[in-house]
């Protein structure tokens, strides 16, 4: 997804991330409403009181926004920077459900965590051992060196 989320982002027609943003919308509603509408055709009616549709708004907003940042995000970085960086984020997502909603802690959580962490560090070193290469083979290649 991240990777061709990129490609529509950077493509010969580069959609802008807003303009990604409301055509996956339009068409995720295209098809959840009729499922929506075969599943749970009360919803519809007068049964949500105001505040739950209050609430149904807030998060929707909130939905959308998380979305459109991460479309921006997408477009700014490599899909697979971003992919780790979201991983991280799940970690520490789960961390704060520890420390918040004091969900237990169990074994699984931990090497997730230190999965994730080491994960993290590897992809940074390597990225760095890669730019490392590729000064070294600018400096190879300049026209300079081979004047020498």
């Amino acid at each position: 997804q991240n990777v061709f989320s990129k490609k529509l982002l950077s493509g010969l027609k580069a959609y802008k991330p807003i303009e990604l943003q409301f055509y996956t919308s339009v068409a995720a509603s295209f098809f959840q409403f009729p499922i929506i509408l075969f599943f749970k055709p009360t919803i519809v009616s007068t049964q949500i009181k105001s505040t739950q549709l209050v609430v149904i708004v807030i998060v929707c907003i909130f939905f959308y926004l998380q979305s459109l940042s991460a479309y921006l995000v997408v477009s700014a970085v490599s899909p697979v920077a971003y992919s780790v960086s979201n991983t991280a984020k799940r970690a520490i997502l789960l961390w704060l459900t520890i420390l918040i909603f004091r969900n237990p802690l169990t074994l699984f959580t931990v090497i997730g965590t230190l999965l994730v962490i080491a994960g993290v560090f590897c992809y940074n070193f390597a990225q760095q051992y890669e730019q490392a290469q590729g000064r070294k083979q600018d400096i190879r290649s300049s026209p300079r060196s081979q004047n020498l």
